[in-house]
């Protein structure tokens, strides 16, 4: 819905491959967007084609995973020098572009410290984080506030689940 009423470039960063295939596939479900502008990239599905697509006159929808957003570095730990890969153009590609919106799909994942790095250097107008668990070991939860904004709403799973929005949920201890 956000990405219908922005009507912009968005891009939609996932923790796995898997959630990349299901977000694309319910934004050909929920919208009458077409199927040539929705666009999943992740370590299996890459090619030239998606950074043709990728260009400022195009508004597309970009599903994608997190790691595809990070530098990885050489196995001799150095990047210069270095011809640039096919991630490498399409990173530098989505990093030139101006997006209308970022969703983040498990957002409790991105003050991890490279996906933060990265998250600074792709150009949006608006941030929004999905989770169902806003939780993290570490002490970086508070780094969200800084990548994308304060949290603006949160529901109750228990009102949820009583509305009918979300299966009984049944816990049992296990010994």
């Amino acid at each position: 819905m956000a990405t219908a009423n922005v009507k912009k470039r968005t891009i939609v960063l996932c923790t796995s491959n898997y959630s990349v295939s299901q977000w694309a596939n319910q934004f050909l479900v929920f919208t009458d967007v077409n199927k040539e502008r929705v666009i999943e990239l992740n370590s299996q599905k890459k090619d030239e084609k998606i950074l043709a697509k990728l260009t400022p006159k195009n508004p597309v929808i970009l599903v994608t995973t997190y790691h595809m957003m990070f530098k990885r570095k050489n196995k001799s730990g150095s990047e210069i020098g270095a011809p640039l890969s096919l991630s490498d153009m399409i990173r530098d590609r989505i990093r030139s572009l101006e997006w209308g919106l970022i969703v983040l799909d498990e957002v409790h994942v991105a003050p991890a410290e490279s996906f933060s790095l990265s998250l600074t250097e792709i150009k949006s107008h608006c941030k929004l984080g999905l989770t169902a668990t806003l939780l993290r070991e570490d002490a970086r939860l508070p780094n969200l506030e800084y990548l994308i904004g304060p949290k603006l709403h949160e529901e109750n799973w228990k009102d949820l689940e009583n509305e009918g929005f979300l299966a009984k949920a049944l816990c049992v201890e296990v010994i």
